[in-house]
C-alpha cells in the first residue's frame, strides 16, 4: 500500500488511552519504540513522496535547520529516538510506522481490562472512547482482538 490514510475497520467501538492506561508501558518501551527505530529509515525511503510523510519530513528539516536527503533523515530520526526526543514530526512518523507494522501483522497490541471508559467522540466507523484509568488493581494484559 503506497498511500497512508485513515482506515475504517469493522468495530463496535474504538478505545483510546493515555499512554500506559490500556497498554503496559513495557510494551511501548520494549516493542513499539524499538520497532519504530528499526523501521524508520526504510519507511522514510519508501514513503518520502507520500504527502503526509513529506510534510512531516519537511518539519524535520525545518527543526534540523537543514535540507536533508532521505538517508540522513532516517539517521536523524533514529538519533532522536535514541535521545528520547519528544518532537512532533518524529511522533507522527513513529505512529505511521506502527500503523504499517500492525497492518502487516508484525506485532499485536496488548489491552488491559478494567478502567473507566468515557465516550468522547464519534467517528464514521464507531464511537470513540477514552479509557481514563485502569487503577492499581487492573488485570494482567490480554492480547487485543
Amino acid at each position: 500500500m503506497d498511500r497512508l490514510e485513515p482506515i475504517c475497520i469493522s468495530a463496535q467501538a474504538v478505545v483510546t488511552d493515555i499512554e500506559g492506561t490500556t497498554t503496559p508501558l513495557a510494551f511501548v518501551r520494549e516493542v513499539l519504540f524499538p520497532y519504530a527505530r528499526e523501521h524508520l529509515p526504510d519507511f522514510v525511503t519508501q514513503y518520502h513522496e507520500n504527502p503526509a510523510v513529506a510534510e512531516q519530513l519537511r518539519l524535520v528539516c525545518q527543526i534540523a535547520g537543514a535540507e536533508l536527503d532521505v538517508r540522513k533523515l532516517g539517521n536523524l530520526l533514529q538519533a532522536w529516538v535514541d535521545q528520547d526526543r519528544k518532537i512532533p514530526p518524529l511522533k507522527s512518523l513513529q505512529s505511521m510506522v506502527w500503523q504499517k507494522g500492525y497492518q502487516a501483522g508484525d506485532m499485536k497490541g496488548l489491552l488491559r481490562r478494567g478502567g473507566c471508559i468515557k465516550e468522547v467522540a464519534s467517528s464514521r466507523c464507531a464511537p470513540v472512547y477514552l479509557l481514563i484509568g485502569s487503577g492499581a488493581g487492573a488485570e494482567a494484559p490480554v492480547p487485543a482482538q
